[in-house]
């Protein structure tokens, strides 16, 4: 096997820059040949594209796909991911458009509550400033949560924002339900890629390969699979930790097959650091060098690497494929949705940790508390000021005992009034709530969060909140008095 440059005749002094020619600008050449004449290979997520977009642009992909068609192979651990994960692309998709609803929901809920709120804020000033019950009772009865949601205008809002969701939700064709019965996006892959499809590393070798990548490759830095080591979301263990250098090493292996010229063109819409080079704002630019180098010592192959979008551009050029801005503009907007999920996905050993641990305190608080309801705990959660106040709560108050390492948390939410004319609030927004304080109802000074929670909280809870707050406010009232101030 030749070691020079393909097409490249060895020379007497070139031996540094045949030796090395994947570290050189022309490495990245003859595009043309790549798109019209090398080995097409699929990683999982090309295939889990195409549960994530509509389906106009679903088939702007396949139909290029199949331009290469009697070129196209996909590794066997590739097929292996792409099987396993299909179906949490179209669950992931559904909820996100339950999610959106919801949020809809809650939001006109929130806006009434806001609304319920100024009225409260009025009756307090007519009550300081007149002490006129009637108005305060005209006001409850003109304004109530149910007679605000119930306004034509406001059911002609979130009317409108629903029907938008729906169109779009309506676009995005595939439902969990059809992979039950029979999935006919599985089915266009499945025609499309035929029979070409990798064997299976051997069972022996397996344990050698992963051994490998995870006690040399990937301390060492060497690509690919370095940046899945740490763990995160699906890589729980070192066999899927070393998912991409199986794949990989499937490449190689193939690419040693390859009669001339052998060009492997892979299409991958992993952007991680393990695979490729990047310019200096972080967009990928070409696969590393050294994969290049390692697919060439190996194999004798050269290697290209390009994402879906890129491919599709690739394909608009030299392929003759018809490309709509469309396409290209929702196939970025899939990739960074991926690339965010991917980075919240995969956090340290250390952020599971503190969360876990973190959990395991408001758990505790939760149970401490009486706070078990479904409803009431969606309510508490959805606000996330309350996490860290219920924390101190319960420790201030010797509800639970603090953890060892737990931080403690400057989260004051209420204050003692000295009545209901103290004019001057701790901070602006924060309202006068009448809370049982030490065997009496004393007004407080609370949080305009904490406020809005006690309204939004069944009857039931409202009370049960309402007096951990006069407690908590009790506790700092007595602290406050023995010099050690807020």
């Amino acid at each position: 096997m030749a070691q020079g440059d393909p097409g490249t005749e060895s020379s007497p002094g070139h031996d540094l820059m045949e030796r090395f020619h994947a570290w050189l600008p022309s490495a990245q050449a003859d595009e043309e040949r790549f798109f019209t004449q090398a080995l097409v290979v699929l990683d999982a997520n090309v295939l889990l594209t195409l549960y994530d977009v509509t389906s106009e642009s679903r088939d702007v992909v396949l139909d290029a796909l199949e331009k290469v068609s009697d070129r196209l192979w996909l590794p066997h651990q590739a097929g292996l991911e792409f099987i396993r994960n299909r179906r949490s692309r179209v669950e992931s998709r559904r909820s996100q458009f339950a999610t959106v609803k919801q949020n809809i929901d809650r939001r006109f809920t929130d806006a009434s509550q806001q609304l319920i709120q100024i009225r409260r804020q009025v009756q307090q000033f007519i009550e300081k400033h007149s002490g006129d019950e009637q108005a305060q009772r005209n006001l409850e009865d003109v304004i109530t949560r149910e007679n605000i949601l119930d306004l034509d205008v406001v059911q002609e809002w979130k009317q409108a924002l629903l029907d938008e969701v729906k169109k779009l939700q309506d676009a995005y064709d595939l439902d969990p339900n059809q992979l039950d019965d029979g999935d006919p996006l599985l089915d266009r892959i499945a025609t499309l890629i035929g029979d070409r499809i990798g064997t299976p590393l051997p069972h022996e070798a397996l344990g050698e390969l992963v051994g490998s990548a995870v006690g040399f490759r990937f301390p060492n830095r060497i690509p690919p699979g370095f940046a899945d080591s740490s763990g995160g979301h699906d890589k729980e263990t070192d066999l899927r930790r070393a998912g991409d250098y199986l794949i990989w090493e499937e490449i190689v292996r193939k690419a040693c097959t390859l009669p001339e010229p052998q060009l492997v063109l892979l299409v991958t819409d992993d952007v991680k650091d393990d695979w490729w080079a990047k310019d200096r704002r972080g967009n990928p630019t070409h696969a590393l060098p050294e994969l290049a180098d390692e697919l060439w010592h190996r194999a004798g192959a050269r290697l290209r690497l390009e994402t879906t979008q890129r491919f599709l551009d690739g394909a608009s050029a030299h392929l003759g494929i018809s490309l709509t801005d469309d396409t290209v503009a929702e196939l970025v907007r899939v990739s960074s949705e991926q690339k965010d999920s991917a980075s919240r996905l995969a956090p340290s050993t250390a952020d599971e940790s503190t969360r876990a641990t973190r959990q395991a305190w408001l758990d505790k608080a939760f149970a401490v508390c009486g706070f078990d309801h479904p409803e009431t705990r969606n309510a508490l959660n959805s606000v996330l000021q309350f996490a860290d106040w219920l924390l101190t709560v319960t420790a201030d108050l010797t509800l639970r005992e603090r953890g060892s390492d737990e931080p403690v948390v400057d989260a004051r939410a209420v204050i003692l009034a000295e009545g209901p004319r103290d004019g001057q609030p701790p901070a602006p927004d924060w309202q006068l709530v009448r809370m049982p304080v030490g065997g009496g109802i004393r007004y407080v000074w609370t949080a305009p969060w904490l406020t809005e929670l006690i309204d939004a909280l069944p009857s039931y809870d409202d009370s049960r909140l309402r007096k951990l707050a006069g407690r908590h406010a009790a506790h700092l009232g007595e602290a406050g008095d023995a010099g050690q101030g807020w």
